[in-house]
């Protein structure tokens, strides 16, 4: 005999824009968590000063700066302090490593790819991940 019910429900798929959690800071640290992978992070409590930037960020060009309940940013190395401390005067701060040094080419193509044949086979023999 059975002894459970099996019930179906029919109904229309979320359709809309993710739950705010999704876009958190606790949600992006519990993934690196879980999956034990993840970019370089520091999660900065509010007031903290960076006179510099911890050594495990120096072979990065590019740093991810995301405030507490806002959009994530993406600054250069150069200019990260001061984006970085004028963040933390208002606001937690997790930073992330974004990019390596020198870790991609930029291509640059135009379109339409009306070219002779020669020019369509150099586009296919481009190193992986470079963009022209």
């Amino acid at each position: 005999k059975q002894w459970y019910q099996r019930r179906v429900a029919i109904t229309a798929g979320h359709i809309g824009p993710p739950v705010p959690e999704v876009n958190s800071v606790w949600l992006k640290m519990w993934m690196y968590h879980v999956t034990g992978c993840g970019p370089v992070s520091f999660l900065l409590a509010k007031g903290t000063r960076l006179l510099h930037l911890p050594p495990e960020l120096y072979p990065y060009e590019r740093l991810m700066i995301t405030t507490w309940g806002h959009e994530s940013t993406i600054v250069n190395t150069s200019n990260v302090l001061m984006a970085l401390n004028e963040a933390l005067s208002h606001s937690a701060v997790l930073l992330q490593a974004y990019s390596k040094r020198n870790e991609a080419e930029i291509v640059y193509v135009t379109f339409p790819f009306d070219q002779p044949e020669a020019d369509q086979n150099e586009l296919k023999n481009v190193d992986k991940g470079a963009y022209k």
